[in-house]
């Protein structure tokens, strides 16, 4: 297990001083994904550079156990390749600086390129690589010694849609045997489908996320372009939040089961057409709630 007690941040400037975190208290068990979500600026980066010890806290402690030997931290950061090497010659460089023998990290890239569908990019000088040829040499270079306790921040920057799956499926499968993965990221359904448990910083501060699956409340997803559906909402007393695209109204809301069947006849009475999720956007209903405080 992984512990943060108390962890603050403050950047000072002259006679200006800027918080970033303040009181953060977080446990993270063995084989947990820690999913990280907030907005631009949150903190979220700051607070994966602190437990991987590029940055100190302004006060707090950490206690990372025997993971502090074992942790890598994987960023969007191209510029801390060397450019006129090779794929392939970067890799062995910094495994080498991992102390990885020959026989291990030969195997590694050979398997994480295949993996991740750049092996004939091997022999590529690093400037001739893509951004997400690129992103996939940052995540094949912190994964390559197989790390304890592995820190994504924003890891499916610049990756397709095919690229992003593997990584996630690659994370899935190699969170076991005690290691640990903390995931941050802005896409809010990915965070909510891979992590185990998730925390939202806002107000500088890690608020963790709990599911209400289990106290016989859902979260409902309601899609429709029927503007008289707030009016049907609030006249429920409901609670929701809502976001627009395309001209029609996502909405999510929290609702007792034993209301569920009252509002579908409601909503099929009065609204000129929908369609309604169960169990969607829980957390997303979550976070913009902590932004409007």
């Amino acid at each position: 297990m992984i512990e943060l007690n108390k962890i603050c941040k403050y950047f000072e400037n002259s006679s200006i001083r800027k918080d970033i975190l303040s009181d953060v208290s977080i446990q993270i068990k063995k084989n947990e994904i820690f999913g990280l979500i907030g907005q631009n600026g949150s903190g979220k980066s700051t607070l994966l550079k602190i437990i991987s010890g590029l940055l100190l806290p302004s006060s707090g402690n950490i206690n990372l156990e025997n993971y502090s030997s074992s942790l890598s931290l994987i960023t969007p950061n191209n510029r801390s390749f060397y450019w006129r090497l090779t794929l392939k010659e970067n890799l062995e460089f910094f495994s080498k600086l991992n102390s990885l023998t020959k026989e291990n990290y030969e195997s590694e890239i050979s398997y994480l390129s295949n993996y991740f569908d750049i092996s004939k990019k091997l022999d590529t000088q690093f400037m001739h690589l893509s951004e997400g040829e690129m992103q996939k040499a940052s995540i094949i270079r912190g994964l390559i010694f197989k790390p304890k306790l592995v820190l994504f921040d924003e890891p499916t920057s610049y990756l397709d849609q095919r690229s992003t799956k593997l990584l996630i499926d690659y994370v899935k499968n190699y969170i076991c045997d005690g290691r640990i993965a903390i995931w941050c990221s802005h896409d809010i359904d990915k965070v909510e489908n891979l992590s185990s448990k998730i925390g939202v910083i806002s107000g500088n501060n890690v608020h963790i996320f709990k599911s209400k699956k289990n106290e016989n409340i859902c979260t409902y997803q309601l899609e429709t372009d029927d503007k008289k559906v707030f009016a049907i909402l609030d006249s429920e007393n409901l609670e929701y939040d809502y976001y627009i695209n395309n001209d029609n109204f996502f909405i999510n809301f929290l609702l007792p089961e034993e209301k569920i069947k009252h509002i579908y006849s409601f909503l099929g009475t009065n609204l000129s057409g929908y369609t309604m999720s169960k169990n969607k956007g829980e957390l997303r209903f979550f976070y913009n709630k902590l932004l409007k405080k």
